[in-house]
């Protein structure tokens, strides 16, 4: 009985230390030299309706969001899997979920390359989340 939950506190142990491993690889700040050559695809003039369209895609109900557009769009770089080039935009975002009611605001993430979002992240909860977002967005 011991022996089995040390083994399974083991594999916990070793799927978390992987997991962080897969999620910090790339986080390493570019270079100045890589941030010099690096394509952040079009300037998203219209990035409203680009992050609009993304959250009719990703919302159970996009009629209802209301979305207030906080900073944005500036040139920036993630490390989240693997890294990437974009404008990133951060706006809050409040929708109905499936009972109907609003959420209340959630402070989202977006990056945003040639017309189209490749990275969205929204609060919650989690502070490792938060963090993340905050940090993305300028205010940590």
């Amino acid at each position: 009985m011991i022996f089995n939950e040390r083994l399974k506190m083991m594999k916990l142990k070793f799927f978390i230390a992987a997991t962080l491993a897969l999620l910090l690889n790339g986080c390493a700040a570019p270079s100045a030299e890589d941030l010099a050559k690096a394509d952040y695809g079009s300037y998203p003039s219209n990035y409203e309706q680009i992050i609009k369209r993304h959250l009719d895609m990703v919302l159970k109900d996009p009629e209802s969001a209301k979305v207030t557009f906080l900073k944005g769009p500036y040139t920036g770089w993630s490390g989240l899997g693997g890294r990437k080039f974009g404008y990133i935009v951060c706006a809050d975002v409040n929708a109905k979920n499936s009972y109907g009611g609003y959420t209340g605001g959630k402070l989202s993430y977006f990056m945003i390359k040639n017309d189209a979002v490749i990275q969205y992240m929204f609060s919650d909860g989690n502070p490792i989340t938060q963090g993340m977002i905050e940090t993305g967005c300028g205010f940590r």
